[in-house]
């Protein structure tokens, strides 16, 4: 991970669901922990940068195939950052 796991109290959201957000790498020897929290992960957020159209085109490429590899029912939110 980029940043280490941060730990959200439960009454951070309306829904008092305790959350861990963890940010990845995209540096291939940070790879195996990558898929590690893709198969572990709840919800899957994917960003891109609006104008830069490769960071779009890995999603349909790269991401959500590799994704639906190691976590094939997690929701995937896409996030234009």
């Amino acid at each position: 991970p980029v940043l280490p796991p941060t730990r959200l109290p439960a009454d951070f959201a309306d829904q008092n669901v305790p959350m861990v957000v963890t940010d990845t790498s995209s540096r291939a020897e940070d790879q195996q922990v990558v898929d590690l929290v893709l198969q572990t992960s709840d919800v899957v957020v994917v960003c891109f940068d609006a104008t830069r159209q490769p960071t779009l085109d890995a999603i349909r490429t790269h991401w959500y195939p590799r994704i639906q590899r190691l976590n094939p029912d997690v929701p995937i939110v896409l996030a234009c950052c």
